[in-house]
């Protein structure tokens, strides 16, 4: 066996275990899915009450389309698109731009929008237009912009809804026709692509009649007065929307006359199946009795659930006698003794297609199906409407409310429980049967109100869609109810377009140990940009478990939170598991408090709170002709107010897809002058903030949150977030911090006069570096931030890199500074090829104080220029004290385009022009064979110093692996694991030799002796390396991660998490007594991450946190006194380290008394 003698090489500076280090690329890709010709279901629930009979004075007229109306501009015998949208008319387009989009109506040849624009003049869906001549349908897959108008015939406008009759892979005439005359949407080599509905991301979403725009611009000129009821208006829009919808399944209910509950008038079906139906069913209805909203929202989660019938067992209806006329008052009420000949009542029960005998036949036949929503319309508040009430408490019996929700199991009286309800579909899978996660959001139309916001009516709805995750509509009038009924199904369309991962994504724990605590920064992917966010508190037992408030193991095998798990900072009784919304730091933020941003460079303590002064419309990305109430209602979303929540407060954190939660340890005294250590964790958002809350598990306190002057056009994103395809991302980098420790004992002793500054970059979200002074946390300060693209930083990218400390030798002084890559460049999303980038391509050493640029290197007009550094240089960069003099002696840093370079400081330099010398000591790419694939590097190496007893050698590895971060999904990727042996350990080499793959022994192959200079393993195809590779020990952690294959038309509606595994390559051969030693040995094992796997971290054990719950707690299970032989335990089987990934252990585990001692740097400052 050999002997080898390794030590992991950090900086010469502070050193924690923990503390290291979207467009439509990345983890969109992976948490985001396409489903191809899987509709959403809706449920029309219509109010049929007495008071639906009313008069309502001031109805506009209908549209007529026996009327020529007069010429405003529009040719009546063209159709005309648009993707701007308000209501179902042009009144309030740009009727200039609007008529240049127009097409004769020989060319469409979408089923059924042809007789909808007959009848209605308006059709909605998703369309495409054939351009005769380039051949090609458009708009073109990410292009926004619409096709100009044309008179051919042959430009084809064809819609989505077709899609279901067109044969995979038929070719298609130069008209866009198949074989069998059908139309299809197709690539450029007009063949039906496999990405078919990636096509669909940009269409033309409205089409519109000439003569029915001509009548929408004369309805300002005719007169109203035209006298309705209620119910004729409601039905005559409803039926209108119904008749111009395609893209959906859609169903339909009533109030049972009797006012016991509703029932299914119409099973959910095609929209196009049923417009007929629905029309006959809704000119039927006749107002009549009171309103039993609870009971009729109760029976439509029965039927949508599966389960058994109960009010529309029994229900029934009020019809008109033929040949009779309704009799009513003037005001147009039905009185029911007035009619008691003119009307009578007839057995109803939900229709037969909705059930079979006694059991509801769920709409929920896919698990694409993953949003269904309910309608509710309603004229009034509910009335003799509390038999509900029970059954609701019982359906949701098992489930916990946040609090300050106003929620309970408690609800009561007529209508009470509608909100948790509500709650209840929106939150929980509505179907077990089905694969993923089946919900139900509820939209509520408010008819006939007057719109007063103090109107308890109103606001019992708004808080009904509130917590059903839908909107709430007001509508007085035929054209507001058609708006808010083609809204609320437009959303309901758009969303088969995306479909999302299942559960919580695994990358996104991040977590950040402080003492025993862990931190976990987490998120949920949603169709749209509005992704949610935490951050939740754990502890780590002596055995290395993730354990949760109730003493329990928090993660299954699987690697996800247990569902019965609690976290810390979660209200007592409520388990929030695998959710990430309920509990956590969430559940517990305050609205207006300490919420900051910066809007100059001085560096003064961040008092600027946010207004509609302070922060303009053009700071939020607004236009200028943005009304002033949208104004406000981004700025009170910024500052977490919310109008739906019963506290006035919007309990809800973004997501932080990238961002670790960073730990700053601080020291301060009681009353009585005794020593407390508390601390502080930061952690970041995609919306822009950043967040400080205190480091404690069981006491829960936000500091501030800082929003960056730059993000602030974030916010808009999020609030209105639901139909965005593309991502936002905001405070998505590493976050950092730098201690100027007086005493050396790690923790910020502000009455001594220490001082912390945190450093943060944004990944994607920007090119901008930010400081902060939080010596006292309560009052942060700017204090610098830097701009790429700007002054001595044009090169500098997406700011990917950690700001990474380091002691060095600078002009005769030692002096800390900052060390970062150049960034991204997002032209690399797109290369297949080492190509040059324009920005990115640099290493820059900056002056943590000032943010001022010192020294840097790149391939022209640099203090040292490098003709070979072309490729943007997304990873950090690693620091090597190896003389143990606290003063680093040199770094590496490895860039996108495959190559690791190493930078040798000179210390007896006098300043940048003699700093340091550089080269390249490994090139993945260097394929003079032209055989090889493309690899790109995004992370640093691992790097360990290593000894060979036998051979007396020594040398540092540099652990790294490639894979393509920008398109973890790309099948056909080939990458490799790199161990490189860097031998010149003392001073700079005379000569940098670039390495290659075919200086490297393959581990696959075997042993080769005339290769000495490190290994290479490859991966499978499609496995890629993701994040930075941990070295302990002697061994080298990392973990891959492997795209699926998925079906066009899955029957598991869920992205392609992938599989992702962990490697453990032992170096030293020395876990294997059969080994010979002349080959490391690589272990690989399958993780149950959904998704990217977590960068490797070590993690020490403590008996700590143990000891401190067992002593509350004593009565619990692990707290029980030990029997046995077994239990005598000294310190170093009670206090070691284990490495995670994530939630999941990849093993590791060391005794205390084994580990090498590291030298923190803040000791020897």
């Amino acid at each position: 066996m050999k002997k080898i003698l390794s030590l992991v090489l950090g900086s010469a500076f502070a050193f924690q275990i923990l503390h290291i280090p979207l467009s439509f690329a990345e983890d969109i890709e992976v948490y985001r899915g396409q489903s191809v010709g899987i509709r959403q279901n809706s449920l029309f629930v219509m109010d049929t009450s007495g008071s639906m009979g009313w008069y309502e004075e001031a109805e506009a007229p209908t549209y007529d389309p026996t009327v020529v109306y007069p010429d405003h501009g529009f040719d009546s015998t063209l159709y005309y698109y648009s993707n701007e949208y308000e209501g179902n008319g042009e009144k309030d387009l740009d009727k200039k731009d609007l008529q240049k989009y127009f097409f004769p109506s020989q060319a469409l040849v979408c089923d059924g929008a042809d007789k909808a624009l007959a009848e209605t003049g308006f059709y909605n869906g998703q369309f495409k237009r054939w351009d005769n001549n380039n051949k090609d349908w458009q708009p073109r897959k990410g292009d926004r912009s619409l096709p100009d108008g044309s008179t051919d015939s042959f430009a084809l406008i064809e819609c989505k809804a077709d899609e279901g009759s067109h044969p995979d892979n038929s070719y298609v005439d130069t008209r866009g026709r198949d074989s069998n005359d059908q139309y299809i949407v197709t690539n450029s080599s007009w063949k039906l692509p496999r990405d078919y509905s990636k096509e669909w991301k940009t269409h033309i979403e409205h089409l519109y009649s000439g003569n029915f725009i001509n009548f929408q611009i004369e309805l300002e000129d005719l007169g109203k007065g035209v006298v309705k009821s209620r119910m004729q208006i409601a039905r005559e829009a409803a039926i209108a929307v119904v008749k111009s919808t395609s893209g959906i399944r859609l169903g339909l209910m009533r109030f049972d006359s009797e006012m016991a509950g509703g029932f299914v008038d119409i099973a959910i079906d095609d929209v196009e199946n049923i417009s007929a139906e629905f029309e006959t069913k809704a000119n039927s209805y006749i107002p009549w009795n009171g309103t039993p909203l609870s009971e009729s929202y109760y029976e439509a989660a029965l039927y949508f659930r599966g389960d058994g019938v109960t009010y529309g067992d029994n229900s029934s209806s009020q019809i008109l006698i033929p040949g009779k006329t309704l009799v009513r008052d003037s005001d147009g009420f039905i009185d029911q003794g007035k009619n008691k000949y003119t009307t009578k009542r007839v057995d109803t029960p939900s229709v037969s297609l909705s059930r079979n005998n006694n059991q509801y036949l769920s709409p929920l036949n896919s698990a694409c199906q993953t949003s269904s929503t309910i309608i509710l319309f309603t004229d009034g508040a509910p009335s003799y409407d509390d038999q509900a009430n029970s059954k609701i408490k019982k359906m949701i019996s098992g489930i916990n409310f946040p609090s300050g929700s106003g929620l309970s199991h408690s609800c009561s009286g007529s209508g009470g429980c509608a909100d948790e309800l509500a709650y209840y579909l929106n939150n929980f899978d509505q179907n077990s049967e089905l694969a993923g996660k089946q919900i139900i959001r509820t939209f509520v139309i408010g008819g006939f109100f007057d719109g007063s916001g103090d109107n308890s009516d109103i606001k019992y709805m708004e808080s009904i869609a509130h917590h059903g995750g839908g909107k709430y509509y007001s509508a007085s009038d035929y054209q507001s109810i058609v708006d808010a009924l083609e809204r609320t199904l437009q959303e309901t369309s758009d969303v088969p377009v995306t479909f999302v991962a299942p559960a919580v994504a695994a990358n996104s724990y991040n977590s950040l140990e402080h003492l025993d605590q862990l931190y976990y920064a987490m998120f949920v992917p949603q169709p749209g940009n509005n992704w949610n966010g935490n951050l939740k508190s754990y502890r780590l037992n002596a055995a290395g478990e993730v354990i949760d408030a109730n003493g329990n193991p928090a993660i299954l095998d699987s690697g996800i939170f247990a569902k019965e798990s609690r976290s810390y900072w979660t209200d007592d009784g409520i388990n929030d598991g695998e959710d990430v919304v309920i509990g956590g730091a969430a559940s517990r933020l305050s609205a207006d408090y300490k919420i900051y941003t910066h809007l100059n460079g001085s560096q003064s303590q961040l008092n600027t709170e946010l207004t509609t002064s302070t922060v303009s419309k053009e700071l939020l990305g607004l236009d200028a002709n943005t009304s002033d109430q949208i104004h406000q209602q981004m700025v009170d979303w910024a500052n977490r107010k919310s109008s739906t929540s019963d506290d006035g407060i919007r309990r809800e954190m973004e997501d932080p897809i990238h961002s670790r939660p960073l730990v700053v340890a601080y020291n301060s005294t009681d009353s009585n002058g005794e020593k407390i250590q508390q601390g502080v964790v930061f952690v970041g958002t995609n919306s822009g903030y950043l967040h400080a809350f205190k480091a404690d598990k069981k006491e829960f306190k936000e500091y501030f949150s800082y929003i960056p002057k730059e993000l602030l056009k974030n916010i808009p994103t999020y609030v209105d977030g639901e139909d965005l395809i593309d991502k936002t991302y905001g405070v998505d980098g590493t976050i950092n911090y730098w201690h100027m420790d007086k005493n050396y004992n790690g923790e910020v002793d502000a009455q001594d006069g220490e001082k912390v500054l945190l450093f943060f970059g944004l990944r994607r979200g920007g090119r901008h570096y930010y400081a902060l002074d939080i010596t006292d946390p309560d009052k942060p300060k700017y204090a610098w931030q830097i701009n790429g693209g700007e002054g001595d930083y044009k090169q500098l990218g997406q700011t990917w890199s950690n700001l990474v400390l380091a002691k060095v030798q600078w002009n005769g002084k030692p002096k800390v500074v900052l060390l970062a890559g150049g960034g991204y460049d997002p032209s690399e999303d797109n290369q297949v090829s080492r190509t040059e980038h324009s920005m990115g391509n640099a290493v820059y050493m900056i002056d943590p104080e000032t943010g001022e640029r010192l020294w840097h290197a790149s391939k022209a007009s640099s203090s040292l220029n490098l003709t070979e550094m072309t490729s943007a240089i997304t990873s950090d960069v690693t620091t090597v004290d190896f003389d143990g003099d606290s003063i680093t002696d040199y770094f590496f840093v490895s860039d996108v385009g495959g190559r690791l370079w190493r930078f040798d400081i000179n210390k007896g330099n006098q300043g940048k022009s003699n700093f340091a010398q550089a080269g390249m000591v490994f090139d993945a790419n260097d394929n003079k064979a032209g055989n090889q694939p493309y690899q790109r590097f995004y992370n640093a190496p691992s790097i360990s110093y290593f000894r060979d007893q036998e051979k007396d050698d020594e040398y540092l590895s540099l652990a790294i692996g490639s894979g393509f971060r920008a398109h973890p999904l790309m099948a056909s990727s080939l990458d490799t694991f790199y161990i490189i042996k860097n031998r010149d350990l003392v001073k700079a080499p005379t000569h940098y030799e670039t390495l290659t793959r075919n200086d490297l022994i393959d581990l696959q192959m075997g042993s080769d002796s005339l290769k000495d200079h490190g290994w290479s393993l490859e991966l499978t195809e499609g496995e890629k390396v993701l994040s930075k590779a941990l070295t302990s020990q002697g061994d080298i952690y990392f973990t891959t991660f492997s795209p699926t294959v998925q079906d066009e038309n899955p029957s598991s509606c869920v992205a392609d998490v992938g599989t992702s595994s962990a490697y453990t390559i032992d170096i030293k051969a020395d876990n294997d007594p059969d080994n010979s030693g002349s080959l490391p040995i690589v272990g690989k094992v399958p993780l149950g991450n959904i998704g990217i796997p977590a960068e490797p971290i070590e993690v020490r054990t403590t008996t700590k946190g143990d000891e401190e719950f067992c002593a509350e707690n004593p009565s619990h299970e692990s707290c029980k006194p030990c029997e046995g032989d077994d239990c005598e335990l000294d310190s170093c089987d009670t206090n070691g380290s284990v490495i995670l990934s994530g939630t999941q252990n990849l093993g590791g585990e060391v005794s205390r008394c084994d580990l090498l001692r590291k030298e923190y740097w803040l000791q020897h400052q």
